[in-house]
């Protein structure tokens, strides 16, 4: 979910040396709960992958971002999607 909101906003998926794909796999791991509870951590990933890439944002702007990827989550959960 939260990997393709990223594709979806920034036009990039993650790239051979990121290590975006062991942060998924460990986040798929966590479940929706775990992740919620982690999600400081998570976004502090969110933040230093796009200083890494060029873009500069913080914190608070990919807390936002996770918020409204657990909320479409959730939606779905709840329209059986």
């Amino acid at each position: 979910m939260l990997a393709g909101a990223i594709r979806l906003a920034t036009g990039h998926a993650g790239g051979a040396n990121c290590g975006c794909d062991a942060r998924k796999n460990k986040m798929n791991r966590w479940g929706w709960l775990g992740c919620w509870r982690r999600r400081d951590l998570i976004a502090a990933w969110l933040a230093d992958e796009a200083k890494r890439r060029g873009h500069e944002i913080k914190g608070g702007d990919a807390l936002a971002l996770l918020r409204a990827a657990f909320w479409q989550l959730r939606e779905g959960a709840r329209d059986g999607k």
